[in-house]
C-alpha cells in the first residue's frame, strides 16, 4: 500500500470535489473494477457450464442415437432369424414329404416283389403291429 503525504491526499480530495467525493470515486472505481472482474469470471464460468451442458446434450443425443441403432439392428436380426427359421422349417417339411414318398414307393415296390416272390424270406416286410 502506498503512503501518501497528507498534502497530496488533500490536493486529490480537492480536485475530486471534497473528501466524500474522493471516497465515492474510489468506491465507484472499485465497483467498476469488481464488475468487470465479476463479468470476466461469469463469462468464464458460463463458458465452462455451457460447454459441459453442450457436451452432456451431445452425449445424450449421440447415446440415444446409438441405442436406437442397436435396437433396430436387434429387431432386424430377429426378423432375419425368423425368416431363416421359416425357410428352414419349409425345407424340413419338403424333405420329410420327399422321404415319406420315397418310403411309400419302397414299400410298394417290396410289396409287388413279395407278391411275385411270396416265399423269399430276404424280401418279406415285417408285419405292422396294430
Amino acid at each position: 500500500m502506498q503512503k501518501w503525504p497528507y498534502s497530496e491526499l488533500s490536493h486529490a480530495a480537492k480536485e475530486a470535489g471534497g473528501p466524500e467525493a474522493l471516497i465515492q470515486k474510489i468506491k465507484d472505481a472499485a465497483n467498476a473494477a469488481g464488475y468487470r472482474n465479476g463479468l470476466n469470471i461469469g463469462k468464464q464460468q458460463g463458458l465452462v457450464t455451457g460447454s459441459m451442458a453442450t457436451l452432456a446434450a451431445v452425449s445424450l443425443v449421440g447415446g440415444g442415437a446409438y441405442a436406437v441403432k442397436k435396437y433396430r439392428d436387434h429387431l432386424r436380426l430377429q426378423h432375419d432369424s425368423s425368416i431363416k427359421q421359416a425357410v428352414d422349417d419349409e425345407k424340413l417339411r419338403e424333405m420329410q414329404a420327399e422321404s415319406d414318398v420315397a418310403e411309400e414307393k419302397l414299400k410298394t415296390a417290396l410289396a409287388q416283389h413279395d407278391s411275385v416272390n411270396p416265399n423269399d424270406p430276404d424280401t418279406q416286410l415285417p408285419s405292422d403291429p396294430v
